[in-house]
C-alpha cells in the first residue's frame, strides 16, 4: 500500500447451509478462507503500518452463531468462533501500539436462528 492504513473493517462472510456430515470439502475450505483466513491475512498485512503510526482500529464483523451454533451452520459457526478467538488473542499484543481490535457479534433480525 502507498498510504498508511488506520482503519480496517472485515465484513466478508459466507454461510453455506449443510449438515456437518454432508457439507463438501470445497464448501468447508471456501468458508474458512473467507471467514477466517482472509481476515487474518488482512490484519497481518496492515499491522506493521499501524504499529509504525502507533495507531490503528480493526473491526471484525462476526456472528452470534460463533457462540451458539444451529443445525446446518456448524462450519460457519466454527469459522466465526475461531476468527473471534484469534482476534482476542491478538488484542493484548497490539494494545501497546494503540492498535485496537473490536469484534461485532450480530444476529439476524427475524430470530429464525433461535428455533
Amino acid at each position: 500500500l502507498k498510504e498508511p492504513v488506520s482503519i480496517l473493517i472485515n465484513n466478508a462472510g459466507i454461510n453455506p447451509v449443510a449438515e456437518s456430515t454432508k457439507i463438501s470439502d470445497q464448501n468447508i475450505e471456501n468458508t474458512m478462507l473467507v471467514n477466517l483466513i482472509s481476515p487474518m491475512r488482512l490484519i497481518r498485512g496492515i499491522i506493521p503500518s499501524m504499529q509504525e503510526q502507533n495507531y490503528g482500529r480493526i473491526v471484525n464483523i462476526s456472528s452470534i452463531l460463533g457462540t451458539v451454533s444451529r443445525p446446518g451452520r456448524t462450519v460457519y459457526s466454527a469459522s466465526k468462533a475461531w476468527c473471534s478467538n484469534w482476534c482476542k488473542a491478538c488484542i493484548a499484543r497490539w494494545r501497546a501500539y494503540r492498535c485496537n481490535i473490536s469484534i461485532g457479534l450480530f444476529a439476524t433480525a427475524n430470530k429464525q436462528w433461535q428455533k
